[in-house]
């Protein structure tokens, strides 16, 4: 069975592998999709590279691939024969988040469920967000993020 993991991963978090790499226990393949938000603002990253950071980071679970789409993304599941659509869940308020999104999916294709993980206790306050945030400032993400994306932003003029 194929799963989807679909978010902006802009970047990849500790957080993000933690779900991934648990998922890739439980299904066949998880493809992890690179999407666009447009309520989300101020992408430290490209498409391609955050991609390519998911590969890098990933690179041990051999049932894991990432790729790009725009568009619903219960689109791409019905494109690619997936069922599933894998959502991490952090705090009460993601589920809120998280429920309405997948009742609108389940609306548009109704063979498409929803699978909701809790995060690990350890990654459950790490976002994206935060990283970018701690990047702005100029402060370590090593404790949030693999070393690929760490070393990406020593060397990434900001």
């Amino acid at each position: 069975m194929i799963a989807v993991y679909a978010g902006s991963f802009d970047p990849i978090t500790r957080g993000h592998y933690d779900l991934i790499s648990r998922a890739a226990s439980i299904f066949e393949n998880v493809m992890v999709v690179v999407g666009v938000n447009p309520s989300k603002k101020g992408n430290l990253l490209c498409t391609q590279d955050r991609v390519n950071l998911i590969d890098e980071v990933c690179k041990d679970l051999p049932n894991i691939e990432a790729t790009f789409w725009e568009g619903p993304i219960v689109d791409f599941c019905m494109d690619v024969g997936a069922r599933v659509l894998l959502r991490g869940l952090r705090a009460v308020t993601d589920f809120e988040v998280e429920l309405g999104m997948s009742q609108v999916n389940a609306r548009l294709e109704p063979d498409i469920q929803t699978f909701f993980m809790p995060t690990s206790p350890e990654f459950s306050f790490v976002s994206s967000s935060t990283v970018r945030e701690l990047i702005r400032l100029g402060k370590d993400i090593s404790y949030y993020v693999h070393p690929a994306v760490s070393a990406l932003f020593k060397l990434k003029p900001m």
